[in-house]
């Protein structure tokens, strides 16, 4: 949780510092591949995995899908960051993690919770509706 700042802190102060957001998203971009090059490197030569990760032998879909999916998370990083002059880091910050609400989205689009009790849907689609609240008053507050 305490390392999750780190995203809103350094995109917050490049931009107040006039560094341009596709300089930021490349330093960020650096820092996560470079991190889990090293800790997932270690981690998958020792427990030797790597023909799995490469997806040797089986369906390269799950590669693509990756691949695809980090392209899309940059390009998400990219728009809130060019955002922030215009929206302030704090709105931007917030509104990228709705995040979470599409993958609650995913998750029933794939019937990933199909099965599950009822009170769990409930209190799924219940947190879904308190996100989007939540977000109306942060916007309520800051426009008035």
């Amino acid at each position: 949780a305490i390392l999750t700042n780190g995203w809103s802190i350094g995109t917050a102060t490049g931009t107040a510092n006039k560094i341009p957001p596709i300089l930021t998203c490349a330093y960020m971009a650096t820092g996560s591949f470079l991190s889990i090059l090293i800790v997932c490197g270690i981690y998958f030569t020792r427990k030797r995995l790597w023909r799995t990760v490469f997806c040797i032998g089986t369906s390269k879909r799950p590669l693509v899908y990756g691949l695809i999916s980090a392209v899309c998370h940059y390009g998400g990083n990219m728009i809130s960051i060019y955002s922030m002059p215009g929206l302030t880091a704090t709105l931007s910050f917030l509104y990228g993690r709705t995040a979470s609400v599409w993958s609650y989205f995913w998750g029933l689009f794939y019937r990933e919770f199909s099965g599950a009790k009822k009170r769990t849907i409930a209190v799924l689609c219940t947190g879904i509706a308190l996100f989007f609240v939540g977000i109306a008053l942060v916007g309520i507050l800051t426009l008035s």
